[in-house]
């Protein structure tokens, strides 16, 4: 029974493993979603950066004294203080590995390192990439189900009246500033734009709120590294009842049809879109994506989807 579970989830607390920038998104994405969704479930919590900050300990001299029957884990990029796939190894309960983000080029070698000790692979932003995630590791990600959807915090994305017409939060790189800067020039629109937590300093508190008061969300998948991924930022809109307007080509034809997002090809384009979208083609785009997040994203359907790939 889920009921009799106990759970160690080893993940980062704050982001970038620095307590400056605030609580990492692992928080709301992994910790809380789970808390909620199955609450009868023992949940223990070990930080690695907060043991090595405040306790000057790194988390392989506690680890192997952890009792689980499943252990969580999501690593804070190829850090020296995320645990050793020597302490993993030994530790007797099945293994989950969460990955976030699996376009940069310490994935590789990271996921290579411990798949095998791993019973399950996860990845937030996406189906993995052939190109980037090892041969071995391919047969143990979760699928399509899972694999490309970050659950969230059911507290903080949910439906709520509009105040604004479109919103984009988020890092600038890539090709952002440039739809950015089209976005400015809409005078007559509301438009929030905000950095997010690392440049904008926004709380998920605040951030959600703008997400959840919108009511079209850009959303570009354009990372750092030109590869493209399904952003958590697509279902932290779609379970606000906020619709996506994403630039394409995107993996985010693999969970929502071209009628549950707004698909765009070029900052122009996305001007041309958003004058000639009426209200109540986005209510009824917005509508169609919030069934799929109920039927497939909702957080309790998530994890329970998840452990049943343990069984």
């Amino acid at each position: 029974m889920r009921s009799e579970l106990d759970i160690c989830i080893v993940s980062d607390k704050w982001c970038d493993g620095n307590p400056n920038i605030g609580i990492s998104n692992n928080y709301n994405n992994i910790i809380i979603s789970l808390r909620k969704s199955l609450p009868d479930v023992d949940i223990t919590l070990l930080h690695y950066d907060e043991l090595i900050l405040k306790h000057g300990k790194h988390v392989d001299t506690v680890l192997p004294f952890v009792s689980a029957d499943i252990f969580i884990f999501c690593f804070l990029g190829n850090s020296s203080i995320n645990p050793s796939p020597r302490v993993i190894q030994s530790l007797k309960g099945k293994k989950i590995f969460i990955w976030p983000d699996t376009v940069w080029p310490w994935i590789t070698d990271t996921i290579g390192s411990v798949t095998e000790y791993a019973n399950l692979h996860v990845a937030f932003d996406g189906l993995p990439d052939k190109s980037i995630i090892p041969v071995e590791a391919l047969s143990k990600f979760a699928g399509p189900d899972i694999d490309g959807i970050t659950p969230q915090n059911p507290d903080l994305y949910y439906p709520e009246e509009k105040e604004f017409d479109i919103c984009f939060l988020g890092t600038t790189h890539s090709n952002r500033h440039l739809y950015i800067n089209k976005l400015k020039s809409l005078t007559k629109h509301r438009v929030a734009l905000g950095g997010g937590q690392r440049e904008g300093k926004l709380s998920a508190k605040d951030y959600s709120a703008i997400i959840r008061k919108s009511k079209i969300c850009l959303n570009l998948p354009l990372s750092p590294t030109g590869k493209r991924q399904l952003k958590g930022r697509v279902v932290e809109s779609i379970a606000s009842k906020t619709c996506v307007m994403e630039e394409l080509p995107s993996p985010i034809t693999g969970l929502l049809n071209h009628n549950q997002f707004i698909p765009i090809t070029s900052p122009e384009n996305m001007i041309e879109v958003i004058l000639s979208k009426t209200d109540g083609e986005i209510v009824d785009i917005a509508n169609s994506a919030y069934q799929v997040y109920k039927d497939k994203c909702d957080p309790k359907t998530y994890w329970n989807n998840l452990l049943d790939k343990l069984d």
